[in-house]
């Protein structure tokens, strides 16, 4: 799937969820024939995974799409089909806007979350080695400053960027039934994968950042604490 495409519809689908535009007929006749054919496939397989970065969501979709097929897969592995309208990382909110309240119900949610400290250290050193431009020429304390002034902006109007969201803004839905599994819980997500009828591979936790030995300082530790408040008290960290 062109990346353009796939990028040209996540901003289309977000501008109409938060009411900054207008729906357009045929935008919204190609998602609605698209819709049905995730919805298809959904009904066969109920299940879906709500991909946080840097929580092993790589290895997690491309285990589900070699497993299930479409609509599941991450757009960097070209033996997997995507749904254009299913981008990596997608919000629960918009997923649940597409599919309809009634059908995302009757899907099993889950997600996997990481410690807060580690987590945002990861999405640094990552934006770091990937050039973004909001890590590339920043230590960690500035990046979190960043980052801070990024979050007080209301959810719906925040550009769709990685360094953009906390963990808890990707799955949070009203009435939110996901089943949250801990990043550092190994064999509870393999015992979770499994009764889903998803074999746990070796592959899983290998995706982690090259950052795994940065201390964070006692400062940065308490900026990590004051961004991320909401992620520690509801994510049990």
């Amino acid at each position: 799937m062109n990346h353009l495409i796939m990028c040209y519809f996540q901003e289309y689908i977000l501008s109409v969820v938060n009411q900054q535009s207008k729906k357009h007929e045929l935008i919204e006749e190609l998602i609605r024939l698209e819709v049905e054919k995730v919805k298809e496939k959904l009904t066969k397989h109920p299940i879906w995974f709500i991909d946080i970065p840097r929580t092993s969501s790589f290895s997690i979709s491309v285990m589900m799409a070699d497993s299930l097929g479409f609509p599941f897969g991450k757009k960097l592995e070209q033996r997997l089909e995507l749904s254009p309208i299913l981008y990596n990382h997608t919000h629960a909110f918009a997923v649940k806007y597409l599919l309809g309240k009634n059908f995302w119900d009757t899907l099993t949610t889950f997600t996997i979350v990481r410690n807060p400290y580690t987590w945002a250290a990861s999405l640094w050193h990552k934006g770091v080695l990937d050039g973004h431009p909001d890590c590339k020429f920043l230590n960690f304390m500035q990046f979190l400053d960043v980052m801070e002034v990024n979050l007080s902006v209301n959810i719906l109007e925040r550009q769709n960027s990685l360094n953009n969201f906390t963990q808890t803004d990707y799955f949070m839905t009203e009435n939110n039934s996901t089943d949250v599994l801990k990043f550092e819980d190994r064999q509870g997500i393999k015992q979770y994968l499994n009764k889903l009828g998803l074999e746990y591979t070796n592959l899983l936790h290998l995706n982690k950042s090259n950052n795994v030995n940065y201390q964070l300082s006692q400062l940065e530790k308490k900026k990590v604490e004051d961004i991320f408040a909401k992620d520690f008290e509801l994510l049990g960290y």
